[in-house]
């Protein structure tokens, strides 16, 4: 059995291979066009509010940002000490936030590349980020079992929220702003008043360390995934958990929506995308295409296409009718 260890891999080839497929039948793999960018691991990928750009960090300690239309790198951000573990667009994309492994929060100007700002604050690896809808507060939750809300303009500390008791893998602001969902390697989802810094709710169904949650593009609904290898839907009002859908096989690592939140797609420690019927929680899919666990996903705003990225050094584009 593979063990998750948060350092760097060998030395492997990136690629972006490009394929297309339609959720309806089995896909249709045409015309792989090789792209060589990282040397490491993917760690987190992410789409500029226009879709323009693609935003990857990686192990190697790097970020690059990547036309979607000609493949070619825009920027590469360099200024983490070891491992990047999470990279975010602002709302109105304009500054990029980064997480890494020498525990920073850095702020770069998504046109230019320059480095902004360095929040210091975390002890130990930061593995998530979350801006709020109006981009003023970002939260950060790291291997220090922390989670740390910082006003994004005076680049100060309003909050750090404690009460997970392992890793904070995962945060999302609510579509509203008030709020902040977290998730945990100690099995549990958090609720947060952002305002005030206080947990207002814990929510308890996995039955082993959590990586991913987020809420559907409508704020209705809450996913999460991890470990137990299930995915579970949970009232945003209420925290009633709505449904577990267990078809995955192994320790699931990432998790997305649909722009329109009709279709849930996870990626597991195989490299395994599993789809799923948001709305009538049918399984539809199943494909691997990774050769080592998928460690992010992202769709298209427009949904247009969809992104799946790797350990395996290569990130897929799966284009959608």
């Amino acid at each position: 059995m593979r063990h998750i260890i948060f350092t760097s891999l060998n030395s492997l080839l990136f690629t972006l291979v490009f394929f297309s497929v339609s959720f309806a039948s089995e896909p249709n793999f045409k015309n792989p066009s090789p792209f060589s960018q990282h040397a490491d691991a993917i760690t987190s990928i992410a789409l500029s509010p226009e879709g323009t750009a693609l935003l990857v960090a990686s192990f190697d300690g790097t970020l690059a940002l990547l036309d979607t239309q000609s493949n070619k790198i825009i920027q590469t951000l360099k200024g983490h000490e070891g491992a990047v573990q999470s990279a975010i667009f602002s709302p109105k994309g304009d500054i990029i936030a980064s997480g890494g492994k020498d525990g920073t929060v850095r702020l770069w100007d998504a046109k230019t590349g320059a480095l902004l700002h360095t929040l210091t604050g975390h002890s130990a690896s930061v593995f998530a980020l979350s801006f709020s809808i109006d981009g003023t507060a970002l939260a950060s939750g790291s291997e220090d079992k922390s989670i740390i809300v910082w006003d994004v303009a005076t680049h100060q500390a309003r909050h750090t929220l404690t009460g997970h008791e392992s890793w904070v893998r995962s945060l999302a602001f609510a579509p509203e702003g008030a709020l902040l969902l977290s998730a945990s390697y100690d099995g549990t989802l958090m609720r947060w008043n952002v305002a005030s810094g206080i947990a207002l709710q814990v929510f308890k169904g996995h039955t082993g360390r959590v990586e991913k949650v987020l809420f559907s593009p409508d704020g209705a609904t809450i996913a999460s995934a991890g470990e137990d290898k299930t995915v579970r839907l949970w009232d945003a009002k209420t925290g009633a958990l709505l449904h577990t859908f267990t078809e995955a096989k192994s320790w699931l690592f990432s998790l997305a929506f649909s722009p329109d939140g009709t279709t849930l797609v996870a990626g597991d420690f195989n490299g395994t995308l599993l789809f799923w019927d948001a709305k009538t929680r049918q399984f539809l899919h199943k494909y691997t295409p990774h050769k080592d666990l998928v460690s992010c996903l992202a769709f298209h705003p427009k949904g247009t296409a969809f992104f799946s990225g790797s350990w395996d050094t290569s990130i897929l584009r799966w284009n959608l009718p």
